[in-house]
């Protein structure tokens, strides 16, 4: 059975959908698992990825949801990949086939004890003015600029350690250290930028996407020409590129598609750059949140009893930041859609919330499959 056949009667059209498509779809779940799948617009994969990779893109976007790598295909019986190159149509079927390997693949993460986590938001700032100088896709003055936390402020410090265990990302050669990241205000979940910006990748219709990450690498995504400011420059091996997932022409005019950070020149690895890991998970986040379809299927009946944050006691000064930032985050919900706090939980239980229970869960969907696909054979002609 097709992507396609799966999907084809589902009612999930919304009607704030239409102004961004056409669409094409990339199912993520097998079928009896939640269906879960993007509709995504043919445009997105168009305009943020070369044209040698706008399928690996693809890929890259569901492994990011999943937290996992896979292969794009056209049905899940299919013996091959789609080719990295073939240009994204209308309408067109898409499965993502969850690589077993990788899936069992075991963490080389641990995270620290929480006792030992420094509150670090009074040095954030100062930290990253010293990383990026002024607004890192902007050049905005530092003095207006925000720090942006990648993984929202108000999922506190311990939601960073179950993230880091869950998502092992096994499929990328040069994994990042992670051993020490354990903090919210650590700086590796945060980049400086101006409110314009900040309000729009809070709301996440604009992503960063870091390259080489496993599967896409620098030359895979166009690049802006912006011109810098004498004291910033661009990584010569990475980029961190902010890219639109979901935004009107107005929307757009506040930074360009496809623009990269800048750092201080000289910074060199003096002070980390954000993490692969939180930009992928927060990647993942955004394709639900605006593009995801099927979450109702994975209701409170169908939770796995994984590992959830217990929350540290605080301040009232922080509790009142936090309520006010989720209930920011608890916006963007359209007619029958997903907010943005379900998208962060859907995202993280897709991954597994441990090493163990991904296993567990891929091994499940593999003999839920092989069930359909028996008792298919067996249907009376």
């Amino acid at each position: 059975m097709s992507a396609l056949e799966q999907t084809e009667d589902w009612n999930d059209f919304r009607a704030d959908d239409e102004p961004f498509g056409p669409f094409l779809r990339v199912v993520l779940t097998p079928a009896g698992t939640g269906r879960i799948h993007l509709k995504l617009p043919v445009r997105l994969p168009k305009e943020n990825a070369e044209p040698i990779a706008p399928m690996k893109w693809l890929r890259n976007a569901a492994a990011s949801v999943m937290g996992m790598d896979g292969q794009l295909k056209t049905s899940r019986d299919a013996e091959g990949a789609v080719p990295d190159d073939e240009e994204p149509v209308e309408g067109q079927p898409l499965e993502f086939a969850v690589d077993m390997e990788m899936a069992r693949a075991r963490s080389h993460l641990f995270g620290s004890d929480a006792s030992s986590r420094p509150r670090r938001e009074e040095r954030l700032k100062n930290e990253l003015v010293s990383r990026h100088i002024h607004c890192c896709l902007t050049d905005v003055p530092s003095n207006i600029c925000n720090p942006v936390h990648i993984i929202p402020f108000h999922k506190c410090d311990e939601w960073i350690p179950l993230l880091v265990e869950s998502r092992p990302r096994s499929y990328d050669l040069n994994p990042e250290d992670l051993t020490e990241l354990d903090t919210i205000n650590d700086i590796r979940n945060a980049f400086l930028a101006s409110p314009n910006v900040h309000a729009y990748q809070g709301n996440l219709q604009l992503v960063i996407i870091k390259t080489p990450n496993g599967i896409l690498s620098t030359t895979h995504i166009p690049r802006d020409d912006r011109i810098l400011t004498p004291d910033v420059e661009f990584p010569s091996d990475v980029r961190f590129t902010a890219q639109w997932i979901k935004g009107t022409n107005a929307d757009r005019a506040v930074v360009p598609n496809n623009s990269d950070m800048s750092f201080a020149k000289g910074n060199g690895d003096r002070l980390p750059k954000p993490s692969t890991l939180l930009l992928e998970y927060m990647f993942g986040v955004a394709l639900v949140k605006h593009w995801g379809y099927g979450q109702d299927f994975l209701g409170p009946e169908h939770r796995a009893n994984i590992r959830r944050p217990v929350p540290a006691p605080l301040d009232p000064t922080l509790k009142r930041k936090i309520r006010e930032q989720k209930a920011a985050s608890q916006g963007g919900r359209t007619a029958e859609g997903i907010s943005q706090l379900e998208a962060e939980e859907l995202v993280y239980r897709l991954g597994g919330g441990t090493r163990e229970f991904r296993a567990d869960r891929v091994m499940q969907w593999r003999e839920r499959t092989l069930h359909d696909t028996a008792s298919e054979d067996h249907q009376p002609q």
